[in-house]
């Protein structure tokens, strides 16, 4: 009796050891919250964009890193396309390439008013897996409100959407896609989406 209830209390501390090193390897792997996660990838872009020891290369090397740890252009891709993403599944990666550069080059017209912007965090909707983040940026000229949905990805918050004054950026993309692809085949709006990101 007395073995059967050691071999017990072993397995029960076994068990509890298990579950703490889960629960520590949970709260490590979920450092920061969806607005803390922004405010550290915005304030490393900033730190970039001010880095006077970078080329515009080195620059652009180290912003496209950036935006690409900040968002998730591959889920973003997938909500653009809708169906046409299962229908080109061969071409997921081909295509979440091609947007994610579009993207970048679109990001990098507006360089100048992000670098100079002061940022508010209004507020931030949590759930398990998804946020929706409220932020104010204000320029030298304008003022803007913008609501950045994100989501968690191994422990890490990334945005798969932005509304800009109730426009949001995946379906105003998605919608010119569909029309696209109702006259035209997926290897054509590859090639345009190609152009336009390296124009």
């Amino acid at each position: 009796m007395p073995q059967k209830v050691s071999r017990w209390v072993a397995c029960v501390i076994l068990c509890m050891g298990v579950l703490s090193e889960l629960y520590a390897y949970r709260v490590s792997a979920v450092v920061f919250g969806p607005i803390a996660q922004l405010e550290k990838s915005i304030e490393r872009i900033r730190m970039i964009l001010f880095d006077a020891s970078l080329d515009e290369e080195g620059r652009k090397v180290r912003l496209n890193q950036s935006l690409r740890d900040l968002f998730d252009f591959r889920e973003m891709s997938k909500l653009a396309l809708e169906k046409y993403w299962k229908i080109n599944a061969s071409r997921q990666d081909e295509f979440t390439e091609a947007f994610a550069g579009f993207l970048e080059r679109l990001y990098f017209t507006h360089l100048d008013k992000i670098k100079d912007a002061k940022i508010d965090y209004l507020s931030e909707e949590t759930g398990i897996l998804q946020s929706a983040v409220k932020i104010e940026m204000a320029t030298r000229n304008s003022l803007y409100e913008l609501d950045i949905f994100m989501h968690q990805i191994n422990g890490t918050w990334k945005i798969y959407d932005i509304d800009f004054g109730g426009i949001h950026l995946v379906h105003n993309y998605g919608q010119q896609f569909m029309r696209i692809l109702k006259n035209k085949s997926f290897d054509e709006l590859l090639q345009m989406i190609q152009e336009k990101k390296n124009k």
